[in-house]
């Protein structure tokens, strides 16, 4: 199953196509989740990409997957605008998303992600003439 973002604007909207299913629609920025990662918080390594129209969901690697150009855009814009999930501190206690302040920040913060999970030769968003 591919569910993938095809486009974001500047107010959050994610165009989503569901591609086996042969239909898709729209999402905001803002409700997309980190899957959660059993103690309390979130893994910042993985999105929920739902698709609008009946539900389904795909799990995506910040890595990208399949789709590594689409899905890192994805994933900076994301924390661009809402910041990088922090795993609970030692103690177990939630902490708030790092805030990201500008594209190159959020773009550094995720290069990180993809080059622990695949390693630098997995990255491609820099290569993309995505902006800010």
């Amino acid at each position: 199953m591919a569910i993938i973002s095809t486009t974001i604007t500047g107010d959050g909207a994610v165009t989503v196509a569901h591609t086996e299913a042969g239909h898709g629609g729209t999402v905001q920025l803002a409700d997309l989740q980190h899957v959660p990662d059993g103690a309390g918080g979130v893994d910042p390594h993985f999105l929920l990409l739902p698709c609008p129209v009946c539900g389904a969901v795909l799990i995506h690697p910040a890595s990208g997957g399949a789709a590594p150009q689409e899905v890192q855009r994805l994933f900076a814009h994301k924390f661009k605008s809402h910041g990088v999930p922090q795993r609970p501190d030692a103690a177990g206690k939630k902490r708030s998303p790092k805030p990201v302040k500008d594209w190159q920040e959020a773009k550094s913060n995720l290069r990180a992600l993809v080059e622990a999970q695949d390693g630098p030769g997995r990255w491609l968003l820099e290569r993309a003439d995505e902006g800010s």
